[in-house]
C-alpha cells in the first residue's frame, strides 16, 4: 500500500496504480500503451453515493493496475484490473473522517509500462455532508446598489442551516435580471444584471424575491441611469457671474454663509471671479474662484500671490484647508466634472460617487449626511437636473453631502441647505434675515409654540408656550435654549405673567400663596406682594417671603438695568409710546389680541422675570441661588422689535421639548404645602434622574412623569394648584 499525505481531513489524495504484466493479453490494439481515465472530476453533490470512473488503455500492448484508498469515508470495486475495466467509486458519509460541508480528495492514476512508471492522471472527488436540521435561508446581502456605472453586481445565497436548500429568484421589473435564478444547493453565487438601455435618466428602484424551503427573503435594488450625451460641466451647475449670490443656513443653528461673486477678471488667460463672503458670526472676507487642473479652486484674498501660478495652480486639499474660509485658507473646491461616476472629492480628499436626479428625488432617495431632513423639510421647491455627491456614514451607507442643480448651483452644501439664490436676477427662496434680537410670533396649527425671541447678544432663543383661544394667546411657560439647541431653563408664569416656577437643571425656585402673615393656611386670591419662594438646589433649601409684583414699573426697570448691566432704554421707550407707567396697564395690553400681542406678552414676562430676579438678588434671606440662566431668560424677553415670522432661525423644525421627572413631598414649616422639586430627564431609563432627584431634596412621597412639558399640561397644572401655589 502506497502512503498518502494529506493537507487536511476533507482533502485526502488516492493513489490508483497500473501495472503491466507478461501474463495478461495485450489491448489487441497497435503503437504504444496510453493511459485514459474518464471523468477526471467526479462530483458527489450531496446525495449522491456512488459514481463511475471509466479506466482505458487507447493505445497497444498491455497495462495492469491497482487501486489503493486511504480515504476511509472513499471505497473502490473492483480494486485492480488490467487494461480496460469501469471503477465504482463511492462515499460513505456516516464515516467520522467526512466534515459536514463540502469533502474533496484527489486520486492518481498511475500506469507502469515492463514494471516500469508509465503515465499518471489525476482524479478529483468532492462530496458534501449535509448538516442536520431543517435549511434557512441565508444571503450575503439585503440591498444592491448599481450607482451610476455598474451593470453586474453579485449576491452570495446560501444555507445557514440544514439539508438542502432549494430556492427561487425573480425580480419586479424588466430591467433586471438573474442568473442563475433558481438551484438546489447549499451556496449559488448569482449574477444580477441590470440593462440600462431600458431606463431613463434618474434614480430607479427594484426588489429582488427570494423564496425558498428554508425561508423567503426580499433584496432591496436601486440604480442611478443618467444620459452619456449630456453635458455635466460644473460650469453649467454653478453659474459664476457677477452680481449671482447664495445663502444656505446650518439647519437648527443661527449660522448662515452668503457668497456673493462680485468682480471678474483674467490672469495668465484664465477667468478668475472675485467673491465676498458674510458669515453670520464672524467678519466677512474676501476670496477668489479659478478653474485650474480641472478643479474649481478658491484662493483666500490673504494668498491672492498664488493666482500667479495660472494656468497650473497647485492648492492644498483635504482637511484641514477643506472649506476653511474662516481661516483664509486656499484649497481644491468642486471638480469641473460632474459626469456620474465613482471618484474622489478634491475638497476632502476623499471617496465620493456623483448620482443624478431631481433635488427631491436625491435627498428621499438617500438622505442627508449627518440629518434628518426630508424633501418636505426643505427650504426650496423641488428641482428638476440635480447632481449629488455621496459619502459613505459610518453604517456604510451613501448619504447626501452636496447637491448641484443646473443653472442653479450648491443647493446643498456640506448638509447645509440653500435658502435663497440669486442667478442672473433670477431669485429662488426667500433671503434671509441678518439675525437680530427680536420677537417671531409663530401661527401653526396644532402647536403649543405661541412665539419665540432671539437674543443677538448672548445666542439665546427664549421659546413662549401656551394656549390660543380665539385670537388671544395665554402663555404658560418659557423654555430657553442656547444657539445650538441646549434648553438651560424653564420658567412657568400665571395668568398674569408673573412668574410662579422657576426649573434649573438641579436647581428649584417655586413660589406660593401662603396668604399674609399669621393667615398662612386660609386660601385666598393670590398676592404676589405676599409670595412665599422655597428653593432647592443640590446642597441646600432656603424659603422666605419676597414682594415679586412689578412695581413701581419704572424702579423695575431702573433696577433691572442696573443689576443686568443691559442697556434698557428701549424697553422705557417702547412703555411710553403705549402710555404704560403701570404693572397692570402693561398686563391688560398684553391680555388684548392683535398682530402685536406677542411683543406685548413677551415684554409683560420679561419685566415679570426681571422684577424677581432684581429682587432675589437684593435680598439678606432669599440670595440662594447663582442667577445667570435667570438674568438670561429676562433679557431674551425683552426685546424692542416684532420680528418676521418667515426668519431664518424660524423653528418649525427644531422646537424644544423637555422632559422632567416631578418629586413631591416633604411639608413646609409655613404651612401644609407639598413642595414639587423637577429636574431634566434627559436619560432613559427615568432611574439616574429620580436618583438625581432624591439626593438633592432627601424625601419624597410619590414621583411622576409626564413626557414632556406641554401646554395643556401646565394649564391643568396651574388650574389644580390655585390654591396651594401661586398660579
Amino acid at each position: 500500500m502506497y502512503g498518502i499525505t494529506t493537507r487536511r481531513v476533507a482533502a485526502c489524495t488516492l493513489l490508483l496504480v497500473a501495472l503491466s504484466a507478461p501474463s495478461c493479453s495485450d489491448s489487441g490494439k497497435s503503437g504504444d500503451p496510453a493511459l485514459s481515465v474518464t471523468p477526471l472530476d467526479l462530483d458527489f453533490g450531496a446525495e449522491t453515493e456512488s459514481l463511475d470512473l471509466r479506466i482505458e488503455n487507447t493505445g497497444g500492448g498491455k497495462l495492469d493496475w491497482e487501486l489503493f484508498s486511504f480515504p476511509t469515508w472513499v471505497s473502490f470495486e473492483p480494486a485492480s484490473g488490467t487494461n480496460d475495466s469501469t471503477v465504482t467509486v463511492s462515499v460513505n458519509r456516516d464515516e467520522p473522517s467526512m466534515n459536514t460541508g463540502m469533502n474533496t480528495a484527489t486520486l492518481s492514476v498511475t500506469a507502469f509500462v515492463d514494471g516500469s512508471r508509465y503515465d499518471s492522471k489525476d482524479v478529483t472527488i468532492t462530496a458534501e455532508k449535509l448538516a442536520p436540521g431543517d435549511p434557512v435561508l441565508s444571503v450575503d446581502t439585503e440591498s444592491l446598489d448599481f450607482g451610476p456605472h455598474r451593470d453586474e453586481l453579485l449576491l452570495g445565497i446560501s444555507n445557514s442551516g440544514g439539508g438542502m436548500l432549494s430556492w427561487q429568484a425573480s425580480a419586479d421589473q424588466p430591467w433586471l435580471s438573474i442568473s442563475p435564478s433558481s438551484a438546489e444547493s447549499n451556496y449559488t453565487s448569482v449574477t444580477v444584471a441590470a440593462d440600462r438601455s431600458l431606463l431613463d435618466p434618474g434614480g430607479h428602484s427594484a426588489t429582488i424575491t427570494i423564496t425558498s424551503n428554508g425561508g423567503d427573503k426580499s433584496i432591496a435594488v436601486t440604480l442611478v441611469a443618467y444620459d452619456p450625451n449630456s453635458n455635466y460641466k460644473l460650469q453649467d451647475y454653478f453659474p459664476l457671474a457677477v452680481g449671482n449670490s447664495w445663502q444656505w443656513q446650518q439647519p437648527g443653528m443661527p449660522y448662515t454663509y452668503k457668497i456673493t461673486i462680485t468682480d471678474q477678471f483674467q490672469k495668465n488667460g484664465l477667468d478668475v471671479w472675485a467673491a465676498h463672503l458674510e458669515d453670520a458670526w464672524t467678519e466677512s472676507r474676501d476670496f477668489y474662484l479659478v478653474y485650474s487642473n480641472g478643479v474649481l479652486n478658491v484662493v483666500s484674498d490673504d494668498d491672492a500671490n498664488l493666482l500667479d501660478q495660472l494656468p497650473d495652480l497647485q492648492l492644498n486639499t483635504g482637511a484641514p484647508s477643506c472649506g476653511d474660509f474662516a481661516n483664509y485658507a486656499s484649497f481644491e473646491w468642486l471638480n469641473e466634472d460632474l459626469t456620474p461616476r465613482e471618484d474622489y472629492d478634491p475638497c476632502w480628499d476623499s471617496p465620493v460617487t456623483y448620482v443624478p436626479g431631481s433635488l427631491f428625488e436625491l435627498i428621499d432617495t438617500y438622505g442627508i449626511t449627518g440629518s434628518t431632513m426630508t424633501s418636505a423639510d426643505f427650504p426650496l421647491a423641488d428641482l428638476p437636473d440635480c447632481i449629488g455627491k455621496l459619502e459613505r456614514d459610518n453604517s456604510d451607507h451613501q448619504r447626501l453631502y452636496q447637491v448641484l442643480c443646473k443653472g442653479r448651483g450648491l443647493v446643498l452644501w456640506d448638509y447645509w441647505p440653500l435658502f435663497y439664490e440669486n442667478v442672473g436676477g433670477d431669485t429662488l427662496g426667500r433671503e434671509a434675515l441678518p439675525y437680530q434680537g427680536g420677537v417671531s410670533p409663530v401661527d401653526r396649527p396644532g402647536s403649543n409654540l405661541l412665539f419665540y425671541t432671539y437674543d443677538d447678544v448672548n445666542w439665546t432663543f427664549s421659546f413662549v408656550f401656551g394656549v390660543r383661544s380665539g385670537d388671544t394667546m395665554r402663555p404658560t411657560h418659557v423654555i430657553q435654549t442656547s444657539w445650538d439647541g441646549y434648553v438651560s431653563g424653564t420658567v412657568f408664569v400665571n395668568q398674569d405673567f408673573i412668574p410662579v416656577e422657576w426649573i434649573m437643571e438641579g436647581q428649584t425656585i417655586t413660589v406660593h400663596n401662603l396668604g399674609p402673615p399669621g393667615q398662612e393656611n386660609q386660601p385666598g386670591v393670590f398676592d404676589p406682594a405676599q409670595a412665599y419662594l422655597i428653593a432647592f438646589d443640590s446642597d441646600q433649601r432656603t424659603e422666605g417671603r419676597l414682594d415679586i409684583y412689578p412695581e413701581p414699573l419704572a424702579q423695575v426697570v431702573d433696577d433691572y438695568e442696573y443689576f443686568s448691566g443691559a442697556d434698557m432704554s428701549h424697553v422705557r421707550q417702547l412703555l411710553a409710546s403705549q402710555g404704560i407707567s403701570t404693572w397692570q396697564q402693561l398686563v391688560t395690553l398684553a391680555k388684548q389680541p392683535g398682530p402685536e400681542q406677542a411683543r406685548w406678552q413677551s415684554l409683560a414676562l420679561g419685566i415679570g422675570l426681571a422684577t424677581t430676579e432684581t429682587r432675589l438678588s437684593s435680598s439678606t434671606t432669599l440670595r440662594f441661588l447663582p442667577l445667570d440662566i435667570a438674568v438670561d431668560i429676562g433679557l431674551g424677553l425683552l426685546n424692542d422689535k416684532l420680528g418676521n415670522a418667515l426668519c431664518p432661525h424660524c423653528p418649525d423644525q427644531y422646537e424644544p421639548t423637555m422632559e422632567l421627572a416631578i418629586c413631591q413631598g416633604l411639608y413646609i414649616a409655613a404651612g401644609p404645602v407639598q413642595i414639587c422639586h423637577y429636574c431634566f430627564f434627559w436619560t432613559n431609563p427615568i432611574s439616574p434622574c429620580i436618583n438625581f432627584c432624591q439626593v438633592s431634596t432627601g424625601c419624597f412621597t410619590n414621583i411622576c412623569m409626564p413626557t414632556e412639558v406641554s401646554a395643556e399640561w401646565v394649564r391643568q397644572e396651574l388650574e389644580n394648584n390655585q390654591t396651594g401655589y401661586g398660579w
